[in-house]
């Protein structure tokens, strides 16, 4: 028998329902065996023939392999189509568990697939944005399908979405946002597009993932987007309440200037924790907004109120107070941090840098009342935990290294030892070296270490010296802000429609849902199926798209249509030496796509002609 692809290089080779996953035994048991046939066999009893195979119902076959899979295709024999249906040993082991109900569901979904012709169709000529695109639209439809299929063999419903809750119980979800670079939606997206009863339960769970993953990119906006969403549609979710005081909060520190930071006198607070998984706008302006931060507040204490067993929520509370519009409060901030502390030391869920962000902050607190002692001895805490870290760890724990340094810095600054003056200097520049200039806390670093230089005698360094080797990393960008419209990745087509009007709307490939919506006026194109994939700026009617250095940030650069290539590189700093060449929707055009940021930029003639937020898939190599 000789085997031969039959899809275009442009599609996948074959049609999964999972990602891959390794598990622990590759044996399948003869009652798995059985389940699964018995399974099948009711299924393919009612489903349609479809045309283009003479040979029906598909064959079969067991793949005795440790992974989270299985797929549909076809083969060639004698000159016939022959189509096949496989599953892993992993699938079954740890996805089916035994229950012909997730076995039935599985399985109805990659017959869905021959029928709905996936496994036979191709886009040529079609870019992997394009491509991802399509097979996420056939996961829907394959899913849609199999549940149908399903229930006309007699399968229970509850039993069916079950499926993918238990997916979710294996670690095999991620948000929305994530999932428009992937080929298979979230799970959480493919649940609501079929569970209609508990279709707000589900869209509220993948908000939640999307705003963990907001958070985690700061973009934190759209988090607190993502988060209100959740708390509209369950007020008792107090995760979600615990994260959109987080997110408020966040945006509230983000608009501090200096002035305002040098005003608390207050050590490099470490911001970052927040709650990954639910059990139950850029700053308009600049400085101190204090409306803003009782929104913050009021968020944490109602999650507080649900739950007054959040860690997190109780530190982000503290941590509040210590930068509230009228001046620092540690005496309301040291209480709340220690009760998280306490809280944290015994909840196995928190990570270490999410403790060791909390330590420091109640260092941070101790030092600003004067508690001299008790910031010493936790300093030296977090010292030791971070020098015990694996490497591995210490990646994750580089925001936690600079606060530490920078808070030890200034402790020693203000000793009256000259010996302990001496190795501030050295700190601070060190920490100067290692930090972005735009975040805020480094422009009051560098009057410190001139201070601290003019003191000792020594001569400073220029902040142009120690710029230079500083690292500038920016934040993700996954939204841009078009009149008073904020517009993301991901959001529903027609709920952009209603605020912005339909626009002009052209399919971009016959037979498919991928049509582009063009603003002209607005200078804005979006490339959407139900949802946005790509938003595209086009002409100099574009707004300008602001970027954000990561972390506690008060730097100010912008991208915009019509920019120099000169322009375009020092607004990008070191994150744009990073990028390759990626299509969008024609193969023959190539933009830059610089990964770590999430946007695409086309270059003509040495000046900036469009560009793009996308999660632009990288080019298959077959």
């Amino acid at each position: 028998m000789t085997w031969r692809l039959a899809v275009r290089a442009v599609l996948l080779v074959v049609v999964s329902l999972t990602t891959a996953m390794k598990t622990s035994s590759a044996e399948i048991s003869d009652a798995d065996k059985k389940m699964v046939e018995t399974a099948f066999a009711r299924l393919v009893a009612v489903s349609e023939k479809p045309e283009g195979f003479t040979d029906w119902p598909p064959q079969l076959g067991f793949i005795d392999e440790d992974t989270f899979n299985a797929f549909a295709t076809f083969f060639e024999q004698d000159g016939k189509q022959v189509p096949v249906v496989r599953v892993y040993a992993g699938l079954i082991h740890q996805g089916l568990i035994g229950k012909i109900d997730y076995a039935a569901l599985t399985l109805g979904h990659e017959i869905g697939h021959h029928v709905l012709g996936h496994t036979k169709n191709s886009h040529a000529g079609a870019t992997n944005l394009m491509e991802t695109t399509f097979t996420r639209d056939q996961e829907y439809a394959a899913d849609l399908y199999g549940m149908q299929l399903a229930l006309k063999a007699g399968f229970s419903f509850k039993g069916l979405v079950g499926t993918f809750r238990r997916w979710i119980e294996l670690g095999q979800d991620y948000s929305s946002f994530e999932g428009a670079q992937l080929d298979h939606p979230a799970p959480t997206d493919r649940i609501a597009a079929l569970d209609k009863e508990q279709a707000s339960l589900w869209r509220s769970m993948g908000a939640f993932d999307s705003g963990v993953y907001f958070l985690l990119t700061q973009q934190y906006g759209l988090a607190e987007r993502s988060f209100r969403s959740v708390t509209k549609e369950f007020p008792d979710a107090y995760e979600a309440w615990a994260n959109l005081g987080y997110s408020v909060l966040m945006q509230y520190a983000d608009a501090l200037e200096p002035d305002d930071l040098r005003k608390f006198d207050l050590g490099q607070i470490l911001v970052g924790g927040f709650y990954r998984r639910p059990a139950s706008l850029s700053a308009k302006v600049r400085g101190v907004n204090e409306d803003m931060w009782w929104e913050a507040v009021g968020a944490l204490r109602e999650a507080l109120r649900l739950n007054p067993t959040l860690a997190l929520a109780k530190a982000n509370l503290g941590v509040a107070y210590l930068i509230a519009p009228g001046g620092r409060d540690p005496g309301k901030a040291i209480p709340l941090l220690e009760e998280a502390q306490t809280l944290a030391s015994k909840d196995t869920s928190l990570d270490a840098m999410a403790k060791l962000g909390l330590a420091i902050n109640l260092a941070v607190a101790y030092g600003a009342g004067g508690k001299e002692a008790e910031f010493e001895t936790l300093m030296a805490n977090a010292e030791k935990t971070l020098a015990g870290a694996s490497e591995a760890e210490r990646s994750g724990l580089a925001l936690a290294s600079s606060a530490i340094s920078y808070n030890r810095a200034f402790a020693m600054a203000s000793s009256s030892d000259g010996e302990r003056r001496k190795q501030a200097l050295t700190e601070l520049e060190g920490y100067l070296r290692t930090t972005s200039p735009s975040v805020a806390w480094w422009s009051i670093a560098y009057e410190r270490y001139s201070s601290l230089c003019t003191a000792l005698g020594a001569t400073a360094k220029s902040r142009d010296s120690l710029v230079a080797r500083a690292p500038n990393k920016l934040r993700q960008v996954a939204s841009i802000e078009i009149g008073k419209t904020v517009v993301a990745i991901g959001d529903k087509l027609a709920d952009v429609q209603k605020a912005l009007g339909a626009g002009v709307v052209a399919p971009v490939v016959a037979g498919t849902n991928l049509v582009r919506v063009t603003y002209l006026d607005r200078g804005l194109e979006l490339l959407a199926t139900d949802t946005i994939v790509a938003i595209q700026l086009i002409n100099d009617k574009a707004p300008g798209l602001p970027l954000k250095a990561q972390g506690l940030s008060s730097g100010k650069r912008e991208l915009k249509v019509g920019m120099t290539v000169d322009e375009l590189d020092s607004a990008l700093g070191d994150a744009g030496q990073n990028f390759d060449f990626r299509p969008l929707t024609d193969p023959n055009v190539k933009y830059r796509f610089y990964s770590d940021i999430g946007l695409a930029v086309r270059v003509q003639k040495g000046h900036v002609t469009e560009i793009a937020l996308a999660m632009i898939p990288q080019e298959r190599v077959l």
